[in-house]
């Protein structure tokens, strides 16, 4: 199935310093960087308005478009083929201006320019017309390129003119609106619809907030970096773990790998369903490497696997359960016992329902020194300061407090937060509670009150009475 790009008006261009192929002579006034996109991003058609600088024949460029990191590479060769209408005009017949368009592959980072897809800058199309019109190309691709995974595509459009006037203008319409619809692959049409440009295979690129280095991923000693939830990992360069160093990752399409993969020592690589590496394998020592299967995602390797030293753990996981279309997996039917849960704020019983958040914090004695509750009601009287939190379960008391602070969410009826203070603040409160501070040495020995009247004698007093024990 081929894949089609759009040519937004509009956006942050994945690499927006990358430079323009050396084949185009000039850039337009109006020139402009964005994504390319495999979906529409819903901006509004525009035009794009350019003279050429001189009457030299020349070619020149009037945007740049560059996709996300290629999730696998892909050899292009003649035998593919591409596809592309856009509209324009030129404001004068001696403008001679004809569409012209360039598409290259580059690494991650752009340092790296794979070579041309295709390109076509002259009058191999028809000319512009002085009223705007599509204009189209249809052809197998001129060249070979072998795409990484981790590389991008990027496409320039613009104009060839042939001895252009410089009295006149031309203007290039681009954008993407989600609710219109795209040209079909035909010459000279004149309505206002979406242009498109269209590669043969089928090209799959990573999420924007994918993890994605543009060279090699090398951990040791003990460090970790992990990829949580649906968010893929890429490296264009190799891996290499050595020590106790650990990389995993959860996601549909986890690890894509344009280098090698060698895991030393200890080294941990875990991922939840996918592992691909254009390269070799390598384990030695105890290192791990762990995949669970999903479906027909299996580890791949192009290079070798290979599995040295005294003790070698391949192990794969069982079959994760089916996921719907948008990946997610049947709920689990089973819930947290909280039956058992009862939560009292000033003899009134809160509801869990009516709970969206309980935090116990415990001293470092380990006794609990504070509690929070929020709570998604408004409070039927409000407690008066004193009154106490008491938290249950199971009959077990698990935290017993004052209130020490009331606090609105965002107004009296949408919630409270209410913070307690725990049995070892009430007991520091309490009058008759004393700190006593100790000392090897005798001579130094004393409480934090009450006179001294002998060496070996320690006298507190009272706080009622003033009397002395």
């Amino acid at each position: 199935m081929a894949t089609r790009f759009y040519l937004p008006s509009s956006g942050a261009s994945p690499l927006n310093s990358l430079p323009v192929s050396i084949e185009w002579e000039s850039s337009g006034a109006d020139f402009f960087r964005a994504p390319l996109l495999t979906a529409k991003s819903n901006s509004a058609l525009a035009d794009f308005v350019a003279t050429f600088p001189n009457s030299t024949t020349q070619q020149m460029c009037w945007a740049q478009w560059v996709t996300d990191p290629m999730v696998s590479g892909y050899s292009f060769t003649p035998a593919d083929t591409i596809k592309l209408v856009v509209r324009g005009l030129e404001g004068g017949l001696l403008v001679d201006g004809y569409l012209a368009c360039m598409v290259r592959v580059v690494n991650g980072n752009g340092s790296v320019d794979r070579g041309t897809v295709d390109a076509w800058m002259g009058t191999n199309t028809v000319e512009f017309a002085l009223s705007a019109a599509t204009r189209i190309h249809n052809v197998s691709l001129a060249g070979a390129v072998n795409a990484q995974a981790g590389d991008r595509i990027v496409v320039e459009f613009g104009m060839y003119g042939a001895t252009p006037s410089t009295a006149y203008n031309a203007t290039l319409r681009f954008g993407d609106p989600s609710a219109t619809a795209d040209f079909a692959l035909t010459h000279a049409l004149t309505t206002d619809l979406c242009p498109w440009i269209e590669l043969s295979p089928t090209l799959t690129f990573a999420p924007a907030d994918a993890l994605f280095a543009g060279g090699t991923i090398a951990l040791a000693g003990s460090a970790a970096l992990r990829s949580l939830g649906y968010v893929p990992m890429y490296a264009e360069g190799s891996i290499a773990l050595a020590g106790s160093a650990a990389l995993r990752a959860c996601a549909p399409l986890s690890l894509t790998v344009a280098g090698s993969i060698a895991l030393a020592g200890s080294a941990d690589l875990s991922m939840a369903t996918y592992l691909a590496a254009t390269g070799s394998i390598a384990l030695d020592g105890e290192a791990w490497l762990t995949t669970v299967l999903h479906g027909e995602d299996t580890l791949q390797a192009i290079g070798t696997i290979a599995l040295r030293g005294t003790v070698v753990r391949l192990s794969t996981g069982e079959t994760l359960p089916p996921t719907d279309n948008d990946r997610w997996t049947a709920p689990d039917a089973a819930i947290p016992d909280l039956r058992g849960l009862v939560v009292t704020v000033g003899g009134l019983s809160v509801k869990r329902a009516q709970m969206t958040d309980l935090v116990i914090e415990l001293d470092i004695e380990g006794g609990p020194l504070s509690a929070t509750l929020s709570v998604n009601c408004a409070l039927t009287r409000a407690p008066r300061l004193m009154q106490t939190l008491v938290v249950t379960y199971k009959t077990q008391t698990l935290f017993r407090g004052r209130l020490e602070n009331i606090s609105s969410n965002v107004d009296a009826s949408t919630g409270y937060t209410l913070t307690y203070a725990g049995p070892l603040i009430t007991l520091r409160d309490h009058k008759a509670f004393r700190t006593v501070y100790v000392d090897s040495d005798l001579q130094c020995w004393q409480t934090d009150q009450g006179p001294r009247t002998s060496p070996d004698t320690f006298e507190v007093a009272s706080r009622s009475s003033g009397a002395t024990t």
